[in-house]
This record gives C-alpha cells, structure tokens and sequence, in this order.
C-alpha cells in the first residue's frame, strides 16, 4: 500500500513544473513548443496556451509553467511563461506590453508611454481621430496630402510660398492674398 501511495505522491509531485522552452514553432493553427524538463528530459510539440487577443512568441531560453493533463507525461501543455531577462520593474497597478528590443507600450501611473527604437506605424482604411486640448510633435514633420486647417495657424521662422522664401508679416499676407494655384507649396522653416 505505501508504495502505491508514494508512486501517486510522485505523479501529484510532477503534474505541475517549472521547464524552459527550448525551441518555438508558430506555423500552425496551435503554437507548439519544445521544453527542457528535469534533468534533461525533453518534451516536444507541447502546446503552449495564451490569453485570446494577444500572441507572442517567446524567445528560446524562456521559463515556463507545465501540466501534464490527466497527469500523462506526454499530454503536457504550458499555462504561462515569462522571461526574465528582458523583464521590466513596474511600480504596483501598472501594465506593460515588451520585447526583447526594448520596445514597449506602457500603461503607467501618470499616463502612457510608447517607446521604441525601431520605426512605429499606424495604419487605418477610414480615419484617426487625436483629440486633446494641446498635441505636441518634436521634429521634422511630413505631410504626404493635403493639410486642411480649420481655425487659425501661427507661424514662426521662415515662410516659403512655392520655393520662394516669403518674410515679414505684410510679405506673408500678400502671398496668402495672392493668386495661388492648387499646386502651391508653404513651407515654415
């Protein structure tokens, strides 16, 4: 009897482990992975599971959580896993989205934060809406279409009106007067 009891002691022992995912495939319908288990055991095409609406695909190195369903060792899924090499430290109440790049969009105390070093797009068939009482853009800015403004625009620095530099107050009103045709250009340097 007690040697009954000790073999399912074991079995309730290893239902549930810590592993590292060794390998990550994500061709298919289910993400399957390939996890370093106790002293070297290796599991492969275990499914690992996550949350509806967000995808990732862990870089190899990643610790894992594992279940062995109904406690066989070759129906192993894994519930959750992180990675604490790229882990961020976050004040209590936060959320954030990360790689491995450093890229991150940051749900903090005092509001949100998006970073990245690499290039960010945004990207709609209809319109983008941006409302707020003040929007505030640092450098160079490029408009591929037209630029309609509906209220009033103060302009600082130099004015070019179709590559001609346009300067002064009167110099400015003359040119917006003038006849200008659908192609005109008006650059504030």
């Amino acid at each position: 009897m007690q040697r009954e009891l000790d073999a399912l002691g074991r079995k309730i022992r290893l239902l549930i482990g810590r592993c590292i995912l060794s390998a990550i495939d994500d061709s298919g319908k289910r993400q399957l992975v390939q996890v370093q288990r106790l002293e070297g055991e290796t599991s492969d095409d275990v499914e690992r599971f996550t949350h509806y609406g967000f995808s990732s695909a862990p870089l190899p190195g990643c610790e894992a959580i594992a279940i062995d369903l109904a406690g066989v060792r070759s129906h192993t899924v894994i519930i959750a896993d992180g990675d604490s090499r790229y882990r961020l430290h976050l004040v209590n109440g936060e959320v954030a989205l990360h790689d491995d790049l450093g890229q991150k969009v940051h749900l903090k105390r005092d509001g949100i934060e998006v970073y990245s070093t690499l290039a960010i797009k945004i990207e709609s068939t209809t319109s983008i809406d941006i409302e707020a009482p003040q929007i505030n853009l640092t450098g160079e800015v490029l408009i591929d279409g037209d630029l309609l403004v509906d209220g009033d625009a103060a302009l600082t620095g130099d004015i070019e009106v179709d590559g001609n530099s346009v300067l002064g107050e009167g110099a400015v009103l003359f040119a917006l007067k003038s006849d200008m045709s659908p192609a005109t250009t008006v650059k504030v340097k």
